[in-house]
């Protein structure tokens, strides 16, 4: 839905600047011409800005207008400090994707300009491409990129568009994945970026125009024209057929038809599940066990890993009589060897790989050059390559980046005042609480960040490091711009255990404010295993941040030593926390007899039966505990003794649960 209201209010603009006869026009394509990856091919932006040109020229409302190609490729040789003792080397660094050229620090006051359309034209609308590699194998990164330069776009007024494009012809990756990210990433933007739908043109387009198999370009010459008339169709909502320019008119009719069903489609669903070293892990423990294989600049990620975690998760340390939950270490293949990342899928459930940072001599600025890629082909120091290195050479799904050139680049634009070094090398540790942030949401799904006001924040210091890492790892892992800040809190994080005699209890809450209502189911993952006494929270624009408490006892159906996961799921019309969850794994520990024999093994009587008001416990103890459940396993009174007030329950059939010293039992009683 969200999708539609967006595409709808850009297509009633874009009628009215047609019928307008618009006499002046100015369209930026900002694209790449290399790829991260040399086998991949990129979609030429100058060959699609010619056959816009031409479509533009012979369009007589058009007076006026203006295509510009931007190139986000871009190398420079930069003297770099490297290793510990900052030794000067010259290395090549290279610029591939949206977000290194949104950080690129050649010119990165004049890129921001440009984007804001402060430099050389006043843009009316900005076209998006991606290098296809990142779409294909790191879709997280691209979400990054795209709402970076959004962010720039939006300040200057034009309209952005978020292009689908279509794999070429070597590349595996199928047209349903470049769809789905991309429309996830449109849908997962704060501001309104409609997606131009070339790539399902090009898809369904009559075998006879698709003239890939003949030509060395990409796209090829029929490629070209369609993805020119269909940025023309979605701007002007016409077919570029009105044109004089001739080409061919059954594509641009055929494109056109295709862009105008794109607006009312479902383009994806359910969760976004695509596994790459930027997406999230499938682990959600009580305790997290952890080791690295790094020397001091790992113990100091360790130190923000463990200041994440410390108010809310469990965890230890090379605990070597379980499998662990992580390891992690430095990538660089050609530097250290023995403290890189180990890949052991049977010892670690995951591996996560950071490239070195470099001497601080140098300053920030090569770290920042070096967020796609520098050196060598297969070179891993940079965030983009440590996980094609994870693709190419280790061949690990269960490989993942942590980014930590993303996350200094990010906390800087946030606030300039941040610092990368705490010394002539190390880390700052404001740095490795955003390392360590980013890693303990993407390994669990979690928001490790404890408030969202920096004077009031228990993080302090580490705010901006701990907000960064997780808004930065949630993108990666939906494709979404805003992270809800979602908290589901243990009263103990040692709790781990329900047994109905301690109090155990969850507290939830956000954030951030929604736009509208979000509702949190709270569930057993074994029904009635772990009962609740309340399983629907409502959160709302203004209540997003009171607390919201949810008690938690032993089900009807729990067994002596059962174990269940408390689940808390939300859906809301705000998609930016619509189909999430987190959740707690507990053991219950209950004895519970079938009803039928119930009089066989206590002298336990529930009387009367029917009842009106109250309900009486003969051969029970002041000490024994008594809980009366739904049918539906609604946890409704608890208490102690003999007598129970029942006056407020409705009519229907419910169950008493009585917890004596040496056994529970369950009977069922009727309430008129």
């Amino acid at each position: 839905m969200k999708t539609i209201i967006k595409y709808s209010l850009f297509l009633f603009m874009s009628i009215i600047s047609l019928k307008g006869h618009c006499q002046s026009l100015n369209i930026l394509i900002l694209g790449s011409t290399n790829s991260v990856q040399l086998e991949y091919k990129t979609m030429d932006p100058y060959s699609i800005a010619e056959q816009l040109d031409s479509i533009l020229a012979n369009t007589s409302s058009i007076s006026s207008y203006n295509v510009v190609v931007k190139d986000i490729y871009k190398n420079k040789v930069v003297q770099t400090a490297f290793g510990g003792s900052g030794a000067l080397t010259s290395f090549s660094y290279y610029s591939h994707s949206l977000f290194q050229h949104y950080f690129w620090p050649d010119d990165k006051v004049n890129n921001h300009n440009d984007l804001m359309g402060d430099l050389n034209y006043d843009w009316d609308h900005i076209i998006l491409l991606e290098d296809p590699y990142i779409i294909t194998n790191a879709p997280g990164y691209h979400a990054l990129g795209v709402n970076k330069v959004l962010s720039k776009i939006k300040e200057g007024g034009a309209q952005p568009h978020l292009f689908l494009q279509w794999p070429d012809k070597n590349n595996q990756a199928s047209i349903d994945h470049f769809e789905e990210v991309t429309y996830r990433i449109s849908d997962g933007a704060l501001d309104s970026l409609p997606v131009i739908p070339a790539g399902l043109a090009w898809a369904t387009i009559q075998s006879s125009f698709n003239d890939e198999d003949s030509s060395a370009e990409f796209p090829s010459p029929n490629g070209s024209y369609l993805a020119a008339a269909s940025i023309f169709s979605h701007i002007f909502n016409q077919s570029a057929a009105i044109s004089n320019y001739t080409y061919d008119d059954d594509i641009a009719n055929h494109t056109h038809l295709v862009s105008q069903q794109a607006s009312n489609e479902q383009h994806y669903s359910g969760e976004f599940t695509f596994v790459s070293p930027f997406s999230r892990c499938t682990v959600k423990p009580n305790v997290v066990n952890f080791n690295h294989t790094g020397s001091s600049t790992e113990n100091g990620i360790e130190a923000g890993f463990r200041w994440v975690m410390q108010n809310e998760q469990a965890f230890e340390e090379n605990n070597f009589n379980r499998k662990f939950h992580l390891n992690y270490g430095r990538a660089n293949y050609n530097w250290e060897a023995a403290k890189r990342y180990k890949i052991d899928p049977e010892t670690y459930s995951y591996s996560f790989g950071h490239p070195m940072q470099f001497h601080s001599s140098t300053g920030i600025n090569p770290n920042l050059y070096g967020i796609d890629h520098w050196g060598s082909v297969n070179n891993n120091g940079a965030d983009l390559s440590v996980g094609r290195y994870f693709l190419n050479i280790d061949s690990a799904s269960n490989g993942r980046v942590l980014p930590m050139r993303s996350i200094v680049a990010e906390m800087v634009d946030q606030d300039s005042t941040q610092e990368m070094y705490s010394d002539s090398w190390h880390l700052h540790p404001n740095v490795n609480a955003g390392g360590g942030s980013y890693m303990y949401t993407l390994l669990t799904g979690r928001c490790g960040q404890e408030s969202n006001d920096p004077n009031t924040s228990a993080d302090g210091s580490y705010f901006t490091g701990v907000k960064v890492g997780y808004e930065m790892a949630w993108t990666m892992m939906h494709l979404k711009s805003k992270a809800p800040g979602f908290r589901v809190l243990k009263g103990n994080k040692q709790d781990t255990l329900i047994d109905g005699v301690s109090t155990k209890y969850i507290d939830v809450h956000f954030l951030n404010p929604p736009t509208d209502s979000v509702f949190v189911n709270v569930s057993s993952s074994v029904p009635n295993v772990i009962s609740f006494d309340n399983t629907q929270l409502i959160f709302t624009p203004q209540n997003y941040n009171t607390p919201q408490r949810v008690y938690l006892s032993p089900g009807i159906n729990a067994g002596v030593n059962d174990t269940a996961s408390a689940v808390f799921t939300c859906s809301s019309n705000d998609i930016f926390y619509d189909n999430f969850s987190d959740l707690w794994n507990y053991r219950i520990y209950g004895t519970v007899t079938n009803i039928s024999s119930d009089i066989n093994l206590s002298n336990i009587i529930i009387y009367p039966s029917p009842v009106n008001n109250v309900l009486n416990i003969s051969g029970v103890e002041a000490s024994d505990v008594f809980s009366i459940y739904s049918m539906q396993g609604s946890l409704l009174v608890q208490g102690k003794g003999n007598t129970v007030n029942v006056s407020n329950l409705s009519r229907g059939i419910y169950s008493i649960r009585i917890i004596g010293k040496e056994q529970t039992i369950i009977k069922k009683f009727l309430k008129q």
